[in-house]
């Protein structure tokens, strides 16, 4: 008995062709989603920086005085629901 060949499947080139053009997007959009994932955390961290800096300069001029926010020139009179908002 003679041996089986083993038949390959014939892949078109328009196929394959079709493959590396999805193979490069994809790794094209990948590309771009790791340079803005970059951006975003260091907009984040420099925010983040900013905030704890402006916060440290606060309580210095408050020399450890507690910071009470009271509405001024409001548009609207405060009742008791707006109170817990205002820090009144």
């Amino acid at each position: 008995m003679a041996p089986v060949e083993r038949i390959t499947p014939v892949r078109s080139e328009t196929r394959d062709g079709l493959e590396q053009v999805s193979e490069l997007m994809r790794d094209a959009l990948q590309m771009v989603l790791l340079v803005l994932r970059g951006w975003v955390d260091r907009e984040q961290s420099e925010g983040i920086a900013s905030l704890r800096e402006e916060n440290r300069a606060m309580k210095v001029q408050l020399g450890g005085r507690r910071l009470r926010l009271v509405v001024q020139n409001a548009p609207h009179e405060v009742n008791d629901n707006d109170r817990h908002y205002a820090g009144v």
